[in-house]
Formats: structure tokens, sequence, C-alpha cells
């Protein structure tokens, strides 16, 4: 039952809950582990929710709150005016083992606010590998602060945000395993890239796109130090540049403009869905197709 579960759609989910507790116990983490949130009613609910005691023991877990592996708040995001503190605030408390959020759109919370749901949350800071601000107005410098929380993210994306360099110098300070960054549309100049480049050595996808300050110079710097990684991938890195490499010239590096020329823009004919699970697989697919 256990196997067949994780396929199975949350309607199915709620019908074999009410087989017996065992079922229960088998099929309640696969129907909290990642709640579809699409109205604000629903995001209320759950609120509520995260903290009552689960009825039966699931492994070592105290409540329904234990259960949450991913959260995307983005749903309700064309309604966040009526998202308050008060509503988010128990999600952060009693969802310990949260690895995932999205709090794309995310703009009615003060910026002390913001920084207090996490300041008051160690175990989720601690749990969390993956964070979406994208579309927020939070400071730069409350941005900066909950980074410093966050030691154990691998995927940021703080597209269309206040990230300046100072924000990319906490990130290269206090997030020493990160991968994935997304920065798109961002103030950042090349002094954010340098310190990513010594702070983040395990970064292979840095998308930067319309980051006006970020000069070629500092981007090519980023693709020598890295190419030799063994989980680095030269066309996903490039693609999210926007940039594309030819045949390098006879110095054996990719150190002027000209190693980037003779391509034509293709590239920006395709559509992707960032939302695609398979979104950085058909960037690397497309690339290798095509250049």
């Amino acid at each position: 039952m256990y196997l067949v579960s994780g396929h199975l759609a949350k309607r199915d989910l709620a019908q074999l809950c009410l087989v017996c507790k065992h079922a229960w116990q088998l099929v309640a983490p696969f129907m909290w582990d990642t709640p579809s949130l699409r109205t604000v009613s629903q995001l209320q609910l759950l609120s509520r929710s995260v903290g009552v005691a689960l009825p039966l023991a699931v492994d070592d877990c105290k409540c329904y709150g234990d259960l949450l592996f991913s959260l995307d708040l983005s749903g309700v995001a064309d309604r966040w005016d009526t998202v308050d503190y008060d509503t988010l605030a128990p999600i952060f408390k009693y969802c310990p083992r949260l690895q995932e959020l999205n709090m794309s759109g995310c703009q009615k919370l003060t910026d002390a606010q913001f920084e207090q749901l996490f300041t008051y949350n160690a175990p989720l800071c601690s749990s969390l590998v993956s964070v979406d601000f994208s579309d927020t107005y939070f400071l730069a410098s409350s941005v900066s602060r909950v980074v410093e929380l966050l030691p154990g993210v691998i995927g940021l994306k703080l597209n269309v945000t206040t990230t300046d360099d100072d924000v990319l110098v906490a990130i290269s300070r206090y997030m020493p395993d990160l991968e994935r960054l997304e920065i798109e549309r961002c103030g950042v100049s090349d002094i954010g890239i340098q310190a990513l480049d010594e702070g983040c050595p395990d970064l292979v996808y840095l998308h930067t796109e319309m980051c006006g300050g970020i000069t070629d110079t500092a981007l090519v710097q980023q693709i020598n130090d890295r190419e030799e990684q063994e989980e680095f991938d030269m066309a996903t890195y490039i693609a999210c540049h926007r940039a594309f490499y030819g045949d390098h010239d006879s110095d054996d590096d990719y150190d002027d403009y000209s190693d980037y020329d003779d391509y034509d823009g293709d590239f920006y004919e395709f559509n992707y869905d960032k939302d695609d699970p398979d979104y950085y697989e058909k960037i690397e697919r497309d690339c290798r197709r095509y250049y």
C-alpha cells in the first residue's frame, strides 16, 4: 500500500484513509507532504491544522505540521492582501521538517514580520533546502538577515526583488552549499558575482537575466572557475545568462566576448515554464541540441 499511495490523487488518498487505522497511518504522510493551496480559505485552514496533534502515531511525528515536506504559497499570490502574519506564523512554527518553501508574491508582510517568521523558527530554517522569495519587496537588508538563518539551502530564487550585492555577499558567507541561484532583474553587479565565485564553490546554475550591472568579464570568470567541476554543466549555465559560447580561441579559454559569437536568437523562441518540474532539464536538452 505504501508504494501505491505515492501515485494516487489526493481525493483517492482521502478515501483510502477511511479504510482502517493502519491505512490512515500509511496514507497520512502522502496526504500532507505537499498540500495544494489555491485559495486563501485553504491556507487559513492549513494554518489552523498544522499544530493539531495526530490521532495516531506516524513515525516520530507529533502534529500534522510534522508531515509537511513542501509548501507552495504562490497559489494565493493574487490575494496576498488578505494573508497576514498571524496566518503564516503557525505554519512556520509547526512545520519544522519543511524542505521546500515558495513565498513568491508575498507582499503584505512587513520587513520585520518577514524576518520574524524565520528568526523564531530555527528548526524550520535548518530543514529548508529550497526557497523562493521572488516577486517580493522586502528590503535587501531583511533578505540578507534571513539568508544568514538558512545554511542548508541549495536552491534559492530571488527574481524581481531588491536583491543587491550585499545580499549576494551574505549568500556567499552563509550558504556554502548553494547549487542553484536565480536573481533575474536584480540590482547586482560584478562585486556580488565575485563573492559568489569565492563563497559558493558548488554553484552550478546561475540565472542573471536582465541584471544590467553584471559584465561579461564576471560571467566569463565564473565559467572558467567552474567548468572543471564534475557537476558543472556548461550548456545549462550559459543558457541562464542568455549568452552562448562558440569555438573558443587558441588560448583554450573563454576570456573575451568573441568566444560567445556566431549564435543566432533561436533560443529566445523557446518557451520554458519555470513551474515545470523538468525546467532545468529542458533547458539543458535544447542547449545541447541547438548549440
